[in-house]
């Protein structure tokens, strides 16, 4: 028996949910029940009836419509009409349409939100997720023309083979249809085509990342190593000009590298209005410093011009000074104390013996 060629009814299919939500632009979009209450009481299908689409296309025919909208458990909900049977068996879980899409207007013609068109989706994933599948019980198949004021049930169930899908509703006899019928095939054919293609271009977005990727940290590592070669011979000229300005000792040289190649690095902070630098404020304060060298001719220091008296000072015998070293290991800071001491307490000793 073949099946009636009426349309199907699909009742109670959910279209919106609360939450937070990016569209297919990138856009945030808030859904609340405000919003969904907006577009129920702006929906006037004499005016602008929103159709049944396959994947948000803008032309092509309506696969259906929408007849009705409402709010139920805070969720925006539908009735569909004028859905053909295979596009009503292509909705229910486990179809190759199983997921929605809603378009909307966000002001129709000063109407406010409105729904524009429903769209069903394959593999393409929603904005909005987590909607509810369609079950079969959903679809109000066609009534047959001897029982067309009955309401039908319909139940669906899949035959031993594998193959056969079977209706069943009231007021008609057992139906039976393949599942190798011609559009059946065709939309199996062109979704398995775009999934491979989606593949293809998902492992082509794959690999150029990859490269992108490694080609951009070879570029780091590249302008690192210029940057470090750079700065270390700048900072040698910088060394040089110091020691020849004899306000830079051998040993201070290394530490004085390692701390302006660092500070060559290190990003500027920035306290109150002021930003500072690491490595021009090292430069200023070795430009403020004394000469650390003696210049050519000038007398050195050695070891017997420290027990010396400078001007001013006392001078301390040769036994006197032997007692300290004898008490205090030389050079130790009890040894220097006791010096000091023995200087002031000459020195005082001293100035007693004029009054």
């Amino acid at each position: 028996m073949p099946i009636d060629t009426d349309t199907c009814r699909v009742v109670g299919v959910e279209i919106l949910r609360e939450g937070e939500f990016r569209d297919m632009n990138g856009k945030e979009v808030i859904i609340d029940l405000t919003l969904m209450s907006q577009v129920v009481d702006n929906y006037d299908p004499a005016y602008h009836e929103a159709q049944l689409a396959i994947g948000h296309e803008d032309e092509g025919p309506s696969k259906g419509r929408v007849e009705r909208l409402y709010i139920e458990d805070r969720v925006l909900k539908g009735d569909l009409a004028g859905v053909q049977p295979l596009m009503a068996l292509g909705m229910v879980d486990g179809g190759p349409y199983p997921r929605r899409s809603a378009e909307l207007y966000g002001n129709l013609d000063g109407r406010g939100p409105y729904l524009k068109n429903l769209s069903l989706l394959g593999v393409s994933p929603p904005a909005i997720k987590g909607l509810s599948k369609v079950a079969p019980t959903q679809v109000i198949m066609p009534q047959p023309r001897a029982n067309v004021t009955e309401t039908p049930a319909f139940a669906m169930s899949e035959g031993d083979g594998g193959d056969i899908y079977t209706f069943t509703y009231k007021g008609m006899k057992e139906v039976s249809m393949p599942d190798n019928n011609d559009e059946i095939l065709h939309l199996k054919e062109a979704q398995l085509a775009k999934d491979a293609e989606i593949a293809k271009l998902q492992e082509q977005l794959k690999n150029t990342v990859g490269e992108n990727v490694a080609l951009a940290e070879a570029k780091k590592r590249y302008e690192g190593e210029i940057k470090l070669a750079e700065t270390k011979a700048a900072t040698a000229t910088y060394l040089s000009e110091l020691k020849t300005a004899k306000r830079c000792t051998p040993g201070m040289e290394p530490s004085l590298s390692e701390l302006l190649t660092v500070a060559a690095f290190a990003e500027p902070v920035k306290i109150g209005d002021k930003t500072y630098n690491l490595g021009e404020m090292v430069k200023a304060v070795m430009g403020a410093m004394p000469e650390v060298l003696p210049t050519e001719g000038q007398h050195k220091p050695d070891e017997a011009d420290k027990t010396k008296p400078h001007p001013g000072e006392v001078a301390l015998s040769e036994a006197e000074i032997a007692t300290a070293k004898a008490i205090y290991p030389e050079g130790s800071a009890e040894y220097t104390k006791h010096i000091e001491l023995m200087k002031q307490f000459k020195l005082k000793e001293g100035q007693n013996d004029r009054n």
